[in-house]
Order: structure tokens, then C-alpha cells, then sequence
């Protein structure tokens, strides 16, 4: 009897999954928006009275619009001005087994002077910390195999996700033209939990004199949307998981 290695498993149980996208349901949600913040969170300060938590619920609102406009179900974390805990919010995604999760907030710094958007998915040590835990609570090393092509295949759609957000959102526009800030990864709290391809985007700073501006008017926020959701639904509707990530910058 011949007797795979952990390794060769892996790769084999990999490329059988690569093979088959995973399939769409009517009636599902398949998108979970997470406007950031919320409550007694406030997030970032804007100019005057502008608050990034009630930024980026206008942002997620209008993005859901434009998703559920082109059949898309979508659900958001919050859709009021209520704190939801960082932790839980990755896990409506999970129990919804959405096809992603997408956080939205928007930045500031300290001279006021920075801009630009950037995307962030969940950096490699932690999803490998996640996946030793999925192993350890295995009981053989199948279960350890499924636990690491899990985490990998969920790592390889988050960053075709990211390039995808990064590559809409900081395309020309009239309204709102960002500076490219990259996808990036790091270890935030709210995509910790997340069993579904997830990023973190932040749209812009809120404290910068122009940019900020943008972000908290109507036609800025209503562009910012239409490219999030061209974004997440070039992401949705891609029936090839295994399609070359883009690379346009």
C-alpha cells in the first residue's frame, strides 16, 4: 500500500478543490457588509461633525442597494447606530456561509495630511495560528490536511478579493480619486474568525482636508459604493476560483 505524506495530501485535495467553484443559491446571502464601528465606537473623527461610524453606514446601505439591485442577497452587521462586537461580526458571515465579508471603515492620522484607500486581508500568521488550532481539535491527521486547505483556500480568495477592492476603488473618477495605498495584511481582530474569504477596507481618511470631504458627502459616498460593488460582485459571480489574481498596479 502506498501512504501519502501530509504534504502530498494537501496538495492533491487542493487541486480536486480548485476544480469546482463553489455553486450560487437563490434566496442566500452570499455577501455580509460590515459597516465599521458603531455606538459608543465612534471610529475616526471627520471635519466638524463627520463620524466614521455613520460613514460607513451609509456606505455599506448603499453598496447592499446596489448588490441586491443585481440579485445579490446581502445582510449587514449593523444597520442602526449600535456597537456590535469586533469578534461576532465575522461570524454572521460564517453562520450565513456568505461567499465573502467585507469590512468597511474609512482612516485618519495624526497630521491630517495622509490619504488614500487600502485594503487589508488577515496576515499569514495569524491564519496559520488559526489553522493549528482547527488541526489540534482534529483527531487524525485528515483532520489536520482539512484544516490546512481550509485556511488556505480561504487565504487565496481573500487576496483575490483584496485586489479586486483595491483595483475599483482606486480607479479614476470625477467625485473620488484615492491615492493607491496597496493591499496589505495584518493581524485586525475582525477578520480573526472568518471562515469566508474576508478584507478590510479602509476608503480614505476622513481627517484630511479634501479627501475627507469627499468621504463625507452623498456623491462621494454613493462612487465609493458603486465601486465596492462592482468589486464584490466581480468577486461573486467569478465561477473559476482559480482565475490569476489581478494584477493591474
Amino acid at each position: 500500500m502506498t501512504y501519502l505524506t501530509r504534504g502530498s495530501a494537501l496538495a492533491i485535495a487542493f487541486f480536486l478543490c480548485g476544480l469546482c467553484g463553489p455553486a450560487r443559491a437563490a434566496g442566500r446571502i452570499e455577501v455580509v457588509l460590515d459597516p465599521g464601528h458603531g455606538g459608543s465606537n465612534t471610529g475616526s473623527p471627520g471635519r466638524g461633525e463627520v463620524l466614521e461610524k455613520r460613514v460607513t453606514l451609509a456606505i455599506a446601505k448603499a453598496v447592499r442597494r446596489r448588490l441586491e439591485a443585481a440579485g445579490i442577497g446581502v445582510q449587514l452587521t449593523r444597520t442602526r447606530d449600535v456597537y456590535v462586537p469586533i469578534r461576532a461580526r465575522a461570524r454572521v458571515a460564517n453562520a450565513a456561509a456568505a461567499r465573502c465579508f467585507v469590512s468597511i471603515h474609512s482612516n485618519a492620522s495624526l497630521d491630517h495630511a495622509r490619504q488614500g484607500a487600502e485594503t487589508y486581508l488577515l496576515a499569514r500568521e495569524a491564519i496559520d495560528i488559526r489553522a493549528r488550532r482547527a488541526a489540534r481539535a482534529g483527531a487524525d491527521d485528515a483532520d489536520g490536511v482539512i484544516a490546512d486547505l481550509q485556511a488556505l483556500g480561504t487565504a487565496r480568495a481573500s487576496l483575490r478579493l483584496a485586489e479586486l477592492v483595491q483595483h475599483h476603488l482606486v480607479a479614476a473618477g470625477a467625485t473620488y480619486a484615492p491615492v493607491d495605498r496597496g493591499v496589505r495584511q495584518a493581524a485586525h481582530d475582525v477578520l480573526a474568525d472568518a471562515e469566508v474569504p474576508a478584507v478590510l477596507v479602509e476608503v480614505g481618511f476622513l481627517d484630511h482636508p479634501v479627501e475627507g470631504r469627499v468621504l463625507a458627502s452623498a456623491e462621494g459616498q454613493d462612487e465609493i459604493a458603486a465601486r465596492l460593488s462592482a468589486a464584490i460582485l466581480a468577486f461573486v459571480r467569478a465561477s473559476d476560483v482559480d482565475a490569476p489574481l489581478l494584477t493591474s498596479r
